[in-house]
Formats: C-alpha cells, structure tokens, sequence
C-alpha cells in the first residue's frame, strides 16, 4: 500500500505568484500557524486558520461574515481536531 508520493520540488520562478494579493496574504500568515504548531509543512487546517484571520474588505471575511460564520468557534475546533 502507497503511504505518500514524494514530488520534486518547484523551481523557483521569477514571476509572481498567480494568485491574488488577498491569497498572496494568506500564505504568511498560513506559514506562522505552521511555525506556532511545530509542524513541518502548510496543511489544508494551516490554510483555513490563515484564512479565518481575513479582514473585510478581504473576499473571504466578507463571505464568513455574510454566512454568519463564528470564527473563534471554528478556530478552535480546527485546532481541536488537529490535536
């Protein structure tokens, strides 16, 4: 049974990112929560903690904010399941 599929890395390209300057934002803070837990690597979980911490106008806070999302809620039970 396959356990994981190692890929080479990327290389690095001089272009920027394709992503917006919103998502472009997220990856820091997704790299911080990484750092925070001891891991080694940005998981889906990193991602959406990142992503919680979106302000308005970012796309993203104005959709949590629209769905009546309770973000402090949803903080802690990803990192609930994390443990």
């Amino acid at each position: 049974m396959v356990q994981s599929i190692e890929r080479p890395p990327v290389p690095a390209s001089r272009k920027r990112t394709p992503f917006t300057s919103g998502a472009r934002s997220v990856l820091p803070r997704a790299l911080a929560e990484v750092k925070k837990g001891g891991s080694r690597r940005i998981t889906p979980e990193h991602l959406m903690l990142a992503i919680l911490d979106c302000e308005l106008p970012d796309p993203a806070a104005e959709l949590m904010e629209r769905l009546g999302i309770d973000r402090p809620s949803v903080r802690e039970r990803i990192r609930q399941a994390a443990a």
